[in-house]
């Protein structure tokens, strides 16, 4: 190959690369999950590194944390958060966060089965939004049949601040958070749908805002189960991804 194809070359990569290069700082992620759904772990992690392989790579530094009991995630990159005498679910999600030294953190479901390339541009602008926010918690997706508008933030296109008194202002779809704004919401022997209830009403009087998309959503996912059934959308979508999946003793929706 001639030199200055070569130098060509050299550049055109260096153009592709930095076209994605996109590094986070101050954030770790946080999966929620128990050993009786391990079965969704091998799809989930898949369907996470397919969709965001820099997660591999340039943000290799960003520690990612999944909840277990006795079981052990064997994909290298996340760390396992034992926790064998579990209490609930909030009980988890406050002995988790004791582990998270980041300010932010986002939360995940151990069902939220990415199948679209994560947009990293775009959570990077909507990351630092949140931040020059100081806001409480940035949904990442409107994901979410409960999904209401409000008035959208100035200079970030499709932000908006959750009103104040919405129903579900706290939810559980995937999102960012400012670590002690969720440790303050959080109580002891509350269920996820619990805290979604009870969460909303105390955040009502937290001083920071909420913050969600009304389109060009950075991460898009399939949620993979329902109250302990499994979408026949997430069997389809396993299926079609040659990856391993026997739903084992969850019934299927619609079944």
């Amino acid at each position: 190959m001639p030199k200055f194809n070569r130098i060509v070359l050299v550049l055109l990569m260096m153009l592709a690369f930095s076209a994605h290069a996109v590094e986070f700082n101050n954030i770790t992620i946080l999966v929620s999950s128990c050993d009786k759904y391990s079965p969704l772990w091998e799809p989930f992690t898949k369907s996470l590194f397919k969709n965001w392989p820099w997660l591999a790579d340039e943000n290799r530094s960003i520690p990612i944390f999944m909840i277990a009991n006795h079981k052990i995630v064997t994909h290298p990159r996340i760390t396992t958060i034992n926790i064998p005498h579990e209490k609930s679910w909030a009980d988890n999600m406050l002995r988790a966060l004791e582990q998270v030294n980041t300010q932010y953190v986002m939360v995940l479901l151990d069902d939220y089965w990415i199948n679209q390339p994560v947009n990293e541009q775009r959570l990077l602008e909507i990351y630092n939004a949140m931040q020059t926010q100081h806001a409480a918690m940035l949904h990442v997706s409107n994901n979410d049949p409960r999904y209401q508008k409000g008035p959208n933030v100035a200079g970030t296109s499709d932000m908006m601040v959750t009103d104040k008194y919405a129903h579900f202002k706290v939810s559980l779809q995937a999102a960012i958070w400012d670590k002690e704004a969720l440790k303050t919401l959080l109580r002891p022997g509350e269920d996820p749908w619990s805290f979604e209830l009870a969460g909303t009403a105390r955040s009502h009087g937290y001083p920071a805002i909420f913050l969600s998309l009304a389109a060009n959503e950075p991460i898009q996912y399939i949620n993979a189960s329902h109250q302990g059934h499994i979408n026949p959308l997430a069997i389809a979508y396993a299926q079609n991804n040659n990856m391993a999946f026997d739903p084992g003793p969850f019934p299927v929706l619609g079944k």
